[in-house]
């Protein structure tokens, strides 16, 4: 969860919330100093959280910061950043309200990003010849895959430019049916986002469809983005009366942690009806990749 607190600079109160989840523990000591209110801002920082009482007068001064919009960098206005006591916090009523852009903060390249994260696909960087693999460090526990480089160039490129470069990080598993699919990739969790850009289908790899076989999203020809599913039960083999999603990889290690995943309570998606929103966040950590 996000604890969302208020400071007060030149006696008007800023309302911020830390990007970074904090322990528990953490916040219990630390809640006593802080008052809840919606989200308009984002603390940026590795620091636990600031606190100010009512009155307290704050530097303000900008921080290099870099801010892509839609995957450009764009420049932004004096003062529209802050540091009190260490911490730096930026205001984002402007981008994610007032914009309705979705935003995130990249804590290693300290950039904001809002909106789309990219305007095209990545250039093609691998090697065909050589067999990767993408170790996803889960909330439940540890998935490897093998990537079918050779069969789905293109398809794994871009998975492993986004694993890369930190795309998949922190994001959920927005939709689970227990004996079909999980399915992750979209950074706003809703099942609509994506990295910005589409490419190509690569159908015609020689992989069926089973559990297991991990294989991208999409909502119609050629509209790939970030999101890819994993095949979980039987029901995934009726995929294979509908070759539509390009196959791009099959699990080698954790396939009982894709099964923990997938036996999680769901409930009524809010926009499909579909019981398939799990009940709480899984989420994907981390994903490294490893080339031999």
């Amino acid at each position: 969860m996000f604890l969302v607190s208020r400071v007060v600079y030149n006696d008007v109160e800023w309302q911020i919330t830390p990007i970074r989840r904090l322990w528990e523990e953490v916040m219990k000591q630390k809640i006593k100093y802080l008052s809840l209110g919606i989200i308009i801002g984002a603390l940026l920082s590795t620091s636990i959280a600031a606190y100010a009482a009512a009155g307290s007068q704050i530097e303000v001064y900008f921080k290099e910061l870099r801010f892509m919009f839609d995957g450009t960098e764009k420049k932004v206005t004096e003062g529209t950043s802050f540091i009190y006591e260490g911490t730096t916090y930026v205001p984002l009523r402007f981008m994610s309200e007032s914009l309705g852009k979705f935003v995130q903060y990249d804590d290693k390249r300290q950039t904001i990003w809002v909106g789309n994260r990219y305007n095209k696909a990545p250039k093609m960087s691998i090697d065909q010849n050589k067999t990767y693999r993408a170790v996803l460090e889960t909330t439940k526990g540890t998935i490897t895959i093998e990537l079918f480089a050779e069969k789905a160039p293109v398809t794994v490129n871009n998975f492993v430019f986004l694993a890369e470069e930190g795309f998949y990080d922190d994001v959920i598993f927005h939709r689970i049916l227990q004996s079909f699919v999980i399915q992750t990739g979209d950074p706003t969790g809703t099942g609509t986002g994506g990295p910005g850009y589409r490419f190509a289908d690569e159908l015609k790899t020689g992989f069926k469809y089973e559990p297991g076989i991990v294989a991208m999203a999409n909502s119609g020809p050629n509209t790939n983005g970030s999101q890819f599913f994993i095949c979980t039960g039987e029901d995934s083999k009726n995929l294979n009366n509908y070759p539509n999603y390009t196959i791009f990889g099959k699990v080698v290690e954790g396939m009982d942690i894709v099964q923990k995943i997938a036996v999680s309570p769901v409930e009524a998606n809010k926009g499909t009806g579909e019981m398939s929103s799990p009940v709480e966040d899984i989420r994907i950590e981390n994903v490294t990749i490893h080339v031999e």
